[in-house]
């Protein structure tokens, strides 16, 4: 997919969740067991990424499921993205491990049904291309869950690595002449 397929499609599906975000009344209030389903969902995707379990990670995602990789690479469907897991796993992830702090874990219920959650996680031990290790990844990732039945699946998917927090003081504001 072209890039410009790829920001367009994000294009689209930001401004759906912004057309659900505005289309809530009110605030939605979760019920204890959906949020806990929800940080029980983020820990299996964890567990099954560390366990480089391809199959039980593409079980969390809907059937018609859109992912964007850290690469800007965009997959469809539940059968792709498992292929393409199994495939990293085999490869550069295959000695990777993922963590994922609770705190820093945000869910906001759009509606009973349909959630937007925001997650740091951090990666290590990803290969490169000449066989050495990165130490430490961070990534941000978003996810638009839905509840089908009474189970909860990702729908929507995006990933984006975070740079490094730079060290010292914090750079003051130019100001104006």
């Amino acid at each position: 997919m072209s890039n410009l397929k790829f920001i367009a499609r994000y294009a689209a599906q930001s401004a759906f969740a912004l057309v659900l975000f505005a289309s809530a009344p009110a605030p939605v209030r979760a019920t204890p067991a959906d949020e806990a389903a929800i940080h029980a969902l983020i820990a299996a995707y964890s567990n099954a990424w560390n366990k480089k379990d391809h199959k039980a990670l593409g079980d969390l995602f809907a059937v018609d499921a859109d992912f964007s990789s850290i690469y800007g690479q965009s997959l469809q469907g539940r059968a792709i993205i498992t292929e393409k897991h199994q495939a990293l796993f085999e490869g550069p992830q295959k000695e990777s491990q993922q963590s994922r702090n609770t705190s820093e874990i945000t869910i906001r219920f759009l509606k009973p049904d349909v959630a937007s959650v925001d997650s740091i996680s951090e990666i290590s031990g990803v290969l490169r291309p000449d066989g050495t290790k990165n130490s430490m990844n961070r990534a941000l990732t978003s996810f638009i869950l839905v509840k089908n039945g009474a189970k909860w699946e990702i729908a929507v998917f995006h990933n984006m690595m975070l740079p490094a927090i730079p060290s010292g003081p914090p750079v003051a504001a130019p100001t104006a002449p």
